[in-house]
């Protein structure tokens, strides 16, 4: 019977997977999915959106000019009806103006005092933006995330229809083991029949193994924008099946973290938190916006018409100016401010609170991705050593069968023992990556967490 130490197994799960393509790496899929994410994208486009806003905002301190042009048409001169005299002297109509009038006016409106309102706008434009440069950070940290695990969550699949097919393997080589034994009247009917059915399952595991790589490669497609970018094409469905050729990793250490380092920089460098300080100051700024309309609005205003056709230009163009200074308040909307600002401050309230309760997320999650990595790394070198005496046990258990001391169901419970611990080992190997990457996000760092 056919036997496999786990060095020859991993050489053999290494040459198995040796593709004329180039393997991916896992930095290079983070910077296709970056490249091709309609997430990233979107964010970029907020971020121009908010610049944008305050180029808008800062508008507001400069005079707003205004130009306008009119045309009059009247039915008749206008003019003084009757004959108008002075003493014996008759003067007859007097006109004072024309049946045409032409009118050019500009117009120019300083603001002077807001009570803070045009700065506070401003101010929360800036400060918007700085919100949209966080959650860029934000959402390019949740995508490496998702990227890395799938990454891992590929290569764990592709083992693990490894491992599945070896099990297939092994079965199938006892199953004929177990025929010849049958022929030499060693082993009876049922031990063959228990071999069939171990078969049939070890088949129906390597069929789930496949669909669960399926799967998991497809997530990895989408990711990287390749089914995306072929469904424009119209063949989706074809570039969600493409197959993924990922560069192994199998080297890992040890978290030289401790657990207060881990919290320290999550509270030092989580976009999440940079953005809730950064609502909060909107949410004080929203409160000086409010307040504003208690104070008066002061502007000044110059105006220049120039006329022809009117009772001051009859007959030649002429121009008039005028330079005004406005201040204007309200006291009957006292009462609509002061609900306003009430508004404004329960809004800071209410952020404020939102920002102790992410920070106690935050300090859950990781301690939960720190737990995960401390775990997934004993638990690797628990089931590597698990796979040298579940290769040994089968040895032996084999070699007791063909002596006829062991039965099928032994041989059986061996092989699946091994079968399980290397899918153990696996499994282990693998949630330690993923683990270190969740960590890695969890304390707002964007690199792999594989060295202190």
């Amino acid at each position: 019977m056919r036997k496999i130490s786990l060095i020859g197994f991993i050489f053999l799960l290494v040459a198995s997977q040796a593709k004329a393509e180039e393997a991916l790496t896992l930095e290079k899929c983070v910077e296709l999915a970056i490249k091709n994410s309609p997430v990233i994208h979107q964010a970029w486009l907020e971020k121009e959106e908010a610049a944008a806003k305050i180029t808008e905002a800062g508008a507001a301190f400069y005079p707003r000019l205004e130009l306008s042009t009119t045309y009059t048409r009247l039915d008749e001169k206008p003019s003084l009806g009757g004959n108008v005299s002075f003493g014996e002297m008759s003067l007859g109509d007097i006109s004072f103006g024309d049946d045409d009038i032409y009118s050019l006016k500009g117009s120019a409106q300083q603001p002077l005092y807001t009570g803070g309102r045009i700065a506070a706008a401003y101010r929360m434009a800036k400060i918007s933006k700085e919100l949209t440069d966080w959650n860029c950070k934000k959402v390019t940290a949740e995508l490496i995330l998702e990227v890395r695990s799938g990454y891992f969550q590929v290569l764990k699949a592709e083992k693990f229809k490894l491992v599945a097919g070896e099990a297939v393997r092994q079965v199938e080589a006892h199953r004929d083991l177990t025929s010849n034994l049958l022929e030499a009247g060693i082993v009876t009917k049922a031990d063959l029949l228990k071999a069939e059915v171990a078969l049939a399952q070890a088949k129906q595991n390597l069929m789930k193994a496949e669909d669960g790589l399926k799967l998991s490669q497809g997530n990895l497609n989408i990711l990287l924008g390749r089914a995306g970018l072929a469904g424009q094409a119209g063949s989706a469905g074809q570039a969600i099946e493409e197959k993924v050729t990922l560069e192994e990793l199998t080297d890992y250490e040890s978290l030289e973290l401790s657990l207060d380092t881990c919290l320290k920089e999550a509270l030092a460098n989580r976009p999440e938190l940079k953005q809730m300080e950064i609502n909060i100051a909107l949410a004080k700024l929203g409160i000086r916006l409010a307040g504003s309309s208690y104070y008066p609005q002061v502007a000044l205003i110059g105006n220049y018409d120039y006329q022809k056709g009117s009772s001051q230009a009859a007959t030649d163009w002429k121009g008039f100016w005028s330079i005004t200074l406005s201040g204007s308040i309200n006291p009957w909307d006292f009462g609509k401010t002061r609900s306003q600002v009430e508004q404004a401050g329960s809004k800071l309230g209410q952020t404020e609170d939102g920002k102790a309760r992410m920070v106690n997320g935050i300090t859950l999650e990781v301690q939960r991705a720190y737990l995960a990595s401390h775990t997934a790394f004993s638990s690797i070198e628990v089931a590597k050593g698990a796979i040298g005496e579940a290769e040994e046990s089968l040895r032996i258990t084999e070699e007791r069968y063909k002596e006829g001391v062991s039965t099928s169901t032994d041989v059986l419970d061996a092989q699946t023992d091994l079968t399980s611990s290397r899918t153990n080992y696996y499994a282990a190997l693998y949630d330690y990556f993923i683990a270190r990457a969740e960590l890695s996000k969890a304390i707002g760092k964007l690199g792999i967490v594989s060295k202190r």
